[in-house]
């Protein structure tokens, strides 16, 4: 329409892919020839994904599927339902190189990789609960608890093999798929962390449920 978002938007990523720029040179570029191109901030997120992803979309790597799931949460926020969920590939059905690998502790089966945890910072313990202490006065002592801020879950990209995810479900359990144990739960709509961070969407495993393998 305009030329001045989304057709810049795959002008740059063409030229990226075949001069293997950056983001920012690509743009610069096309500027030094049509100065009032302007492609929105999504979409410069979505240029500086594809030069990370060294120019090839694949939800085989980490940082797309990453990239898929924050859709998933935007399109849940918006239509109330997750759509198409492009979710981890099952570990028991790969042959792995040495890496990081959670067990069942119950019936030892694969469940995740290293590669399907996703990290996150710290939140500020239990002040970020929204329960406040009593002291014997019957006054509220929100800081009488302890800044205990380990993080008592694993926190993974939804998995093929967890229950109701190619069906859109917004929330279940997870359960383990070969010995049934309870793992953990999840909820796109996200949940707290025991160290008070919110996380969204929520794919929550206890670490009490799973044996944590690293190489030697």
């Amino acid at each position: 329409m305009a030329g001045q978002s989304r057709s810049a938007t795959v002008a740059a990523a063409y030229l990226m892919q075949r001069d293997k720029l950056t983001a920012e040179e690509a743009v610069a570029t096309i500027k030094s020839r049509r100065p009032q191109i302007h492609p929105n901030s999504g979409f410069l997120d979505q240029l500086q994904l594809y030069y990370d992803l060294n120019y090839d979309v694949s939800t085989d790597k980490a940082l797309y599927r990453r990239f898929l799931i924050s859709h998933n949460v935007e399109h849940f926020k918006e239509y109330g339902n997750v759509g198409s969920v492009v979710a981890g590939a099952d570990p028991s059905k790969q042959i792995l190189p040495a890496q990081r690998l959670m067990r069942c502790k119950k019936c030892r089966r694969a469940l995740i990789t290293g590669a399907n945890v996703i990290d996150h910072q710290a939140g500020a313990g239990q002040l970020a609960f929204s329960y406040n202490k009593r002291n014997a006065n019957g006054v509220d002592t929100p800081h009488a608890f302890p800044q205990n801020r380990a993080c008592s879950s694993l926190f993974v990209e939804p998995m093929e093999w967890m229950d109701g995810i190619r069906d859109g479900l917004v929330e279940n359990k997870i359960n383990c798929p070969k010995c049934d144990a309870k793992l953990g739960s999840y909820n796109w709509s996200g949940a707290q962390c025991s160290c008070g961070k919110w996380i969204t969407p929520s794919f929550q495993i206890h670490r009490n449920r799973v044996d944590e393998a690293r190489p030697l």
